[in-house]
């Protein structure tokens, strides 16, 4: 079946589990979501999409007591050279890895099986990344974000500023970090930014970057990842961003902390993404 959630169509699969692996079970849709992908891509010639896998568990000893869980992956944007199959692959091995970990830290939980993948998938548009534009109303009154309000298209480099310096006062004005601008090293960046130069400017700043996407128009879970950095230096800071878009502008967002972004409501819990996303420093 197919839904739409704001600007992700939600495509269900059904899957009637055959064996007790989950990786095995993964791997033999693959085909099925290659044709799905395939049709996409010649429709829109370029698309995003990521997968969410919701997991029975049951206790291994008391098995009358039960619990779902929903694992999601990173997104991933697809051209028409991209291998297809092997970016399911590395899909399938990021949701095995998380499972894995929920069992290993879930005090006896054993996989009693798959419920559905849901494939979320969108046209890709290449972006750069610029000047101020403010934060969609539904997100305004998120302390935890940061919304620098330059005036060049340089909006990664504040953020990456005001999150190794933080202002006391009026955090929101460039005039806070100018001092520290001669710390940053863009040569070779083009401003604005497009997202495909970020993992250049992570190396010449030793600095781990991820961005989170927003989708103002979803019914839950607004927040996804979307450009999770490759880096596993743990010695270089991790600065987590969130790209907001209004009409052909977009913009980077600083995030302080990435739990208190995640959280509904009242409640600390917080959504359960790859696990390099989960276990940021927040």
């Amino acid at each position: 079946s197919t839904a739409v959630d704001g600007l992700f169509k939600i495509i269900e699969i059904p899957i009637t589990a055959t064996t007790p692996s989950v990786a095995e079970e993964l791997q033999s849709e693959t085909e099925r979501l290659k044709d799905i992908l395939r049709m996409q891509l010649d429709f829109y010639r370029a698309v995003r999409f990521y997968f969410s896998l919701q997991v029975v568990f049951q206790k291994a000893v008391q098995i009358e007591e039960e619990t779902t869980a929903s694992f999601r992956t990173c997104a991933s944007d697809l051209l028409s050279t991209t291998p297809i199959e092997d970016e399911i692959s590395r899909h399938i091995d990021i949701l095995a890895v998380d499972i894995d970990k929920f069992i290993r830290n879930g005090s006896g939980w054993v996989v009693k099986g798959l419920k559905c993948v849901h494939l979320y998938i969108t046209k890709y548009n290449p972006m750069r990344v610029g000047s101020y534009i403010p934060l969609p109303e539904p997100i305004k009154k998120k302390k935890t974000l940061l919304n620098i309000q330059n005036s060049d298209n340089k909006c990664l480099k504040w953020a990456v500023l005001a999150a190794k310096h933080p202002a006391n006062t009026h955090a929101y004005r460039p005039s806070n970090y100018k001092q520290y601008e001669g710390e940053i090293d863009d040569s070779g960046i083009t401003w604005p930014i497009p997202i495909s130069q970020i993992p250049k400017f992570e190396r010449q700043n030793s600095v781990r970057i991820n961005v989170i996407g927003y989708d103002d128009e979803a019914k839950q879970d607004p927040f996804y990842p979307l450009a999770i950095s490759k880096s596993t230096n743990s010695e270089h800071p991790v600065v987590n961003v969130l790209l907001i878009e209004n009409n052909d502008t977009t913009h980077f967002v600083l995030v302080k902390s990435l739990n208190a972004l995640l959280r509904r409501g009242n409640t600390r819990r917080t959504k359960h993404y790859c696990e390099r996303l989960v276990n940021l420093p927040i």
